[in-house]
């Protein structure tokens, strides 16, 4: 966000819970328009959070500071991102005039004598005004931000919180799964794997509590084991007896954490289909029920049964820089309705619905996440079951055409076959309902198409899915 009127001076401070919305925002944009300039946003925002934000053990860090350490021996705010011509005319030569003209960079500076880089005009204006082709300005542009990107390396590095929290890991967690299933990036894919490996295995007690934060002991980072699961589902399971040591690891969850790790965990089954997922989430979704529920109230409350309990037990149901824990779970709770036929956790998300009905309708600005889970509730839902063989070219051909578009009202799930029959189906997959029965068609992979679990002919082509998903 700005701190200033012309959107100019940004505040300095880089929060984890904002670049991870953000990047799922611009995902879902791109999805929808099929705009170029969204999937660019999308990809520098996580490409900053891996460089910048990334532990080496798969969390994530809670900030960047504001400030980092000035020539002059101070901590001053923004340092590390402003520029003065006689640094940019060092860096680029005979391409700095331009580079400050598209870029704003003056000497009389646009922050306390410096210059923060931004496209005041379009690119289109400044060819008219220079004449340069608006080519040969993107190349200057891009030739410019890698040295310069590199010269801003070598400056000292605003400092870190580097404490992880669980709920704004759940949030990094669905923005990375999600660009995977979207772009169709192996490695999106495997920092969410690594990130859901460590959720799950550092923010738990040994009693299975789910806790809200860790903060490295500054000792050895110790990994922890894994050992390989099924074939193809590019995954791991992780032996919690050798998980990081987690000293500092001391805070019960809250509904968010619960909320927002399960939302994570259930992107990252749609997007790889690995049947663990989907079982951490709903076994956090029975938790999240058990611990935060209240039949009287009709809805959440932020704190367990087994927090200190308070004069007045929280509950917070707005959505604001992040969303409210009521709003993520409602929505969770929909979607594994929708995916596994629990009508239990459909029920509950109505009544938290029919609650907020009317402060809906008078405030909606306030509500965006709880608006999307009402949204979902309305819909004619698509429940997808896709049976093939892991990673074939045939089953990613269905995968890719279900997942790459922006398609909000619609759940998948995978059994995946050895010959043509799945070797996950049965009673105690998550998702049974939906799977039962199902198999290839012709060796082929093959995707089921249903509402209510009654479906649709089978497909084995994407084509065949497109014209399907499209039908209401």
């Amino acid at each position: 966000y700005s701190v200033d009127a012309h959107w100019l001076v940004p505040h300095f401070e880089k929060m984890l819970y904002d670049n991870a919305l953000l990047a799922r925002l611009y995902v879902e944009a791109h999805q929808a328009t099929g705009n170029p300039f969204y999937r660019v946003i999308a990809e520098e925002t996580l490409a900053y959070m891996q460089r910048e934000m990334l532990h080496p053990a798969g969390g994530f860090y809670s900030t960047q500071d504001a400030d980092s350490l000035a020539p002059n021996g101070h901590k001053e705010e923004g340092e590390f991102f402003v520029w003065t011509p006689e640094q940019v005319r060092e860096a680029l030569g005979e391409d700095a005039a331009l580079f400050c003209t598209v870029y704003d960079v003056s000497r009389q500076g646009n922050f306390e004598g410096r210059n923060i880089l931004n496209l005041p005009r379009p690119l289109a204006e400044v060819s008219r005004v220079t004449g340069v082709p608006v080519e040969r300005i993107r190349e200057v542009i891009q030739r410019g931000r890698e040295k310069l990107f590199a010269l801003r390396e070598g400056r000292p590095k605003p400092a870190l919180d580097d404490k992880v929290l669980t709920a704004w890991n759940g949030m990094a967690l669905r923005a990375f799964a999600t660009a995977a299933a979207t772009f169709g990036e192996e490695d999106y894919l495997a920092v969410a794997r690594r990130n859901a490996d460590f959720l799950l295995a550092t923010m738990r007690r040994a009693d299975g509590r789910l806790l809200r934060n860790w903060k490295d002991d500054g000792g050895e980072n110790r990994e922890p084991r894994t050992e390989n699961q099924e074939p193809g589902t590019g995954s791991s399971i992780v032996n919690r007896q050798s998980s990081i040591v987690n000293r500092q690891s001391s805070i019960p969850a809250f509904l968010e954490d619960y909320a927002l790790l399960a939302d994570g965990l259930l992107a990252l089954y749609q997007a790889d289909g690995d049947e663990r997922w989907l079982r951490e989430s709903v076994t956090l979704a029975d938790e999240m029920l058990n611990l935060f529920w209240d039949e009287e109230l009709g809805g959440f409350y932020d704190t367990a049964l087994d927090q200190e309990q308070l004069v007045v037990r929280p509950r917070d149901v707005g959505d604001n820089a992040t969303p409210s824990g009521n709003s993520v779970a409602t929505e969770v709770l929909l979607r594994l309705a929708a995916l596994i036929g629990n009508d239990g956790y459909r029920q509950r998300a109505e009544t938290v619905l029919s609650r907020m009905g009317d402060v809906l309708s008078r405030f909606p600005q306030g509500f965006g996440r709880m608006l999307c889970a009402a949204d979902f509730a309305s819909a004619s839902v698509k429940e997808v079951a896709i049976v093939g063989r892991p990673a074939s070219a045939d089953t990613l051909a269905l995968q890719r055409e279900l997942l790459h578009a922006y398609r909000p009202h619609v759940v998948v799930a995978y059994a995946w076959a050895g010959g043509n029959e799945p070797t996950n189906e049965g009673a105690t997959h998550p998702a049974a309902a939906l799977l039962e029965g199902r198999s290839m068609v012709d060796g082929k992979a093959t995707a089921y198409v249903c509402q209510n679990f009654a479906c649709q002919l089978p497909v084995t082509d994407a084509e065949g899915l497109r014209a399907q998903l499209r039908e209401t």
